[in-house]
């Protein structure tokens, strides 16, 4: 360190300072003008219709939240453009030091323009953007469009939240947190109830030509349209990713499901993907796997010619060649519940590398009783879902008395179809499937009577249920 180095930065240090918003200043804009490198700009909750650019400035911008830890301040405190652009700019070469945290942005609509369209737009800065909240937002039509997007930037994101979003007709790329030449840390975030489409390629955590640690992030019914390379996950253009303790439920639609890699390269340790249309999908890429579990999935794994996959102590349905694979009803805690610990006699218990478990969660409840230890069902049937009626969550059970193709499919009254949740040959056995109230665009269906329907060979039966505001 060069002298009188150590002493300025102890200087900054102890002189920092905090301003106030808006007993100090009225807007955070203001805030950030007036404030030095290691200062804080404390917000106060409100609404602030804004558009913020760091300036340089590597200081602490947070809502209350930032001091009390109470959460309520996070979605009290709202940041709301005014549609003119990015909603927060870094890119002024801020480092780690500079932070976004505890703060909302919702019913943000951007519906115009060929640019990039992104609320936290980083480039080349490396800024932590942790505890945030994003809600309600629509991307519509820019160019590699984004919610949080980051280019030549090691930030950490992590801890934020993202509900009812969609990030529609990109184009060329497009997803909730986009990655492009950067080495970024995605960590302890939950993204559910979206939806992405049109954009091609595009996804939820999308890294292109990036070193990505993407860690204990949870997708939750992540839906897409009119795509060809999407998923959950994508990892594209020369990038090198890992992935590890994350949790993916239910991705459905014209993309590939949980993780998909193009021209690419990723490891993958303790991740739990259930009810995807397919776990891992290698488009002249390669993958290396230890301790997943993939359950309930239409296509565990999908490789073209040009891909390669290692797979090792993971619980694969359908089964996959390779040292401590298992294919195994893991045992999960509770699926109705969206518990998805493992049971204490689960065989993906200290049977993962080196004894460990298998998956993203660890031991959650006592032994219970596999499924695939009970007779298997002697007719077809389709049970009442339950519970019934709903709001927003519903199981759909079901028997085959052996193999058979089955498609399940939600209609309205009128006869037209709201989301079709299966179509696949599976096994004889017990059977059920979640329905999240969403159509296959990703989309809230309206209270109201549905029907569902099971054809399975040539069994066909119709039930209905109610879906309550």
């Amino acid at each position: 360190m060069k002298k009188g180095v150590l002493p300025l930065l102890l200087f900054s240090f102890l002189f920092a300072a905090t301003i106030n918003v808006p007993a100090d200043s009225s807007t955070i804009q203001a805030g950030i003008n007036g404030a030095s490198n290691g200062d804080t700009v404390l917000v106060a909750a409100g609404t602030y219709v804004e558009n913020i650019n760091y300036s340089g400035k590597n200081i602490v911008v947070g809502s209350l939240y930032l001091t009390t830890q109470d959460t309520s301040y996070i979605s009290s405190t709202i940041i709301d453009g005014d549609s003119s652009g990015s909603i927060v700019v870094f890119e002024s070469f801020e480092d780690s030091t500079a932070v976004l945290n505890g703060f909302t942005f919702q019913d943000i609509i951007f519906n115009s323009g060929d640019g990039p369209q992104t609320i936290i737009n980083i480039n080349e800065s490396s800024p932590k953007i942790i505890n945030n909240r994003f809600d309600n937002f629509y991307l519509f039509q820019g160019v590699e469009s984004a919610v949080i997007y980051c280019e030549n930037s090691n930030s950490l994101i992590m801890n934020n939240e993202f509900t009812n979003g969609s990030v529609g007709n990109g184009y060329v790329l497009g997803g909730f947190i986009l990655s492009k030449n950067s080495n970024v840390t995605i960590k302890n975030n939950r993204i559910e109830n979206g939806y992405v489409g049109f954009a091609e390629p595009s996804g939820y955590i999308v890294s292109v030509n990036s070193d990505n640690i993407i860690e204990s992030n949870v997708i939750i019914n992540p839906s897409m349209g009119y795509c060809v390379i999407c998923a959950a996950i994508s990892i594209l253009d020369g990038s090198n990713c890992i992935l590890r303790n994350n949790f993916i439920f239910q991705a459905y639609g014209d993309g590939y499901g949980a993780v998909v890699a193009s021209e690419s390269q990723y490891v993958s340790h303790n991740n739990t993907f259930v009810s995807n249309s397919v776990g891992y999908a290698n488009l002249s890429s390669d993958g290396i796997v230890s301790n997943d579990i993939i359950y309930g999935s239409s296509n565990t794994v999908y490789l073209d010619e040009s891909s390669t996959i290692q797979v090792s102590y993971s619980d694969i349905e359908g089964g996959w060649e390779g040292e401590g694979n298992i294919d195994a009803d893991p045992l999960f805690c509770d699926l109705d519940s969206g518990d998805y610990t493992l049971a204490k006699n689960s065989p993906c218990v200290g049977t993962g590398e080196n004894n460990a478990n298998m998956g993203a969660f660890g031991v959650g409840c006592e032994e219970i009783l596999s499924i695939q230890n009970e007779v298997i069902p002697t007719s077809f049937t389709l049970h009442q879902n339950y519970p019934n009626p709903f709001n927003p969550v519903t199981t759909l059970r079901y028997e085959l008395p052996e193999q058979s193709h089955v498609t399940i499919v939600i209609f309205d009254m009128l006869g037209r179809t709201v989301r079709q949740l299966i179509n696949t040959t599976q096994e004889a056995g017990y059977k059920s499937i979640i329905w999240n109230a969403t159509n296959d665009y990703g989309k809230l269906a309206s209270a109201g009577v549905y029907l569902y329907q099971i054809k399975a060979g040539e069994f066909v039966q119709t039930k209905k249920m109610v879906l309550l505001k």
